[in-house]
């Protein structure tokens, strides 16, 4: 029931490793991140950020067995292009791919403009719930998001390589954050419930009880939204290959490093991306092309400011009520739901925005197959 209500199963054990770990990161963290913050200029800021994320790109760099193909999802959003830019910078070129559309395709289209890039493209493929079933159980928590079915031409593709992914990045840098933060475990808990659970599923079979009780530590420690997000959202979402033996995946923006630079700042330098956004406008690099503007100062800013050129759209509606309505049919026949709570949100699929949709379709697929 957790799976089906969040997408992921709770675990006690790595959520309190998790935890753990950032709050080490935390109080690890160089002196310029922690009490020499305020007394640095903003030039000796950006420097110290840049010598950590450029050390930890040359680390794991340097870890890359000679001829495997180093390749990464590339995007609109700042985490992949984040890494693209330290890549580029220690001298690897790697293989981009895109897998959205919209929004993330015309911003690739202009990076591919300004820089020399090597793209893969991932052929058009067939869309049957059975085959995202099969994916799901594997790669991903999400049914209907595009990187799944890309996956499997990516393999194929390239069956020996190290590709690098921002997992993490969003969230130590505050997007999505949400005010206020000092509200309490329990309306941590509510706000988290919100955000993953939109049919409120979890409240239905088990209530508060499939969240922890109390909170790992204090929220001087670590805000309590961190510790939901990253104990239960980031570190125990469906990736069994982040254990892979031969590393073919690489998470720089979750190395304890980077993670110690984030959770010493305030909630209004990470609130909105807006420290990340000017570190990036310091950068001047053509990777950031878009926040070179200075009226941008935050990430809906920025993201605002290109979705105007061209509009997000995670994948075709036409598909999406496709596979919703198999999903659907197979959820009737199960008498999973009640009728009722079934057909409001069978309802809701034609008028929704394409992200609320993917929502929907995911929770009705993933009740589909999990009492089948």
């Amino acid at each position: 029931m957790e799976f089906l209500s969040f997408g992921f199963i709770l675990n006690n054990r790595r959520s309190t490793e998790t935890i753990s770990r950032l709050v080490s990161a935390k109080r690890s963290a160089p002196d310029i991140f922690k009490t020499g913050w305020l007394a640095a200029t903003p030039r000796e800021r950006f420097e110290a950020m840049d010598r950590t994320l450029n050390q930890i790109i040359k680390d794991e760099i340097a870890t890359i067995e000679k001829g495997r193909n180093v390749i990464m999802g590339l995007s609109g959003g700042f985490d992949s292009r984040l890494i693209l830019h330290y890549l580029r910078r220690n001298g690897v070129e790697p293989t981009t791919y895109t897998f959205a559309r919209g929004f993330d395709t015309r911003v690739v289209g202009d990076l591919a403009d300004r820089l020399s890039i090597k793209q893969f493209t991932i052929p058009s493929l067939s869309w049957r719930l059975d085959d995202l079933y099969d994916l799901a159980r594997h790669e991903q928590d999400l049914l209907f998001l595009r990187r799944l079915v890309a996956v499997v031409e990516i393999e194929k593709a390239f069956p020996d390589r190290v590709e690098f992914h921002g997992l993490g990045g969003d969230a130590t840098s505050g997007a999505r954050m949400k005010l206020p933060v000092n509200i309490g475990w329990d309306e941590a808990k509510k706000r988290f419930r919100r955000m993953n659970d939109p049919f409120e599923l979890a409240l239905r079979v088990g209530g508060p009880k499939l969240l922890p009780e109390k909170s790992f530590v204090p929220e001087e420690d670590i805000l309590f939204d961190d510790q939901l997000k990253f104990a239960c959202r980031t570190e125990l979402r469906i990736r069994p290959h982040r254990q892979n033996s031969d590393r073919i995946y690489r998470y720089p923006l979750f190395d304890s490093r980077w993670i110690g630079v984030w959770f010493n700042r305030s909630v209004e330098e990470r609130y909105d991306q807006s420290l990340l956004v000017a570190f990036m406008r310091w950068l001047d690099a053509p990777e950031f092309f878009d926040i070179a503007d200075s009226t941008v100062a935050t990430g809906s800013e920025a993201r605002r400011l290109l979705s105007k050129r061209a509009p997000l759209k995670e994948i075709e509606n036409d598909v999406v009520k496709v596979l919703a309505g198999e999903a659907a049919k197979r959820l009737r026949k199960r008498k999973v739901f009640s009728n009722a709570f079934l057909e409001t949100k069978i309802a809701e699929i034609p008028t929704s925005k394409a992200a609320r949709q993917v929502l929907i379709c995911t929770e009705l697929a993933m009740g589909a197959d999990w009492f089948g």
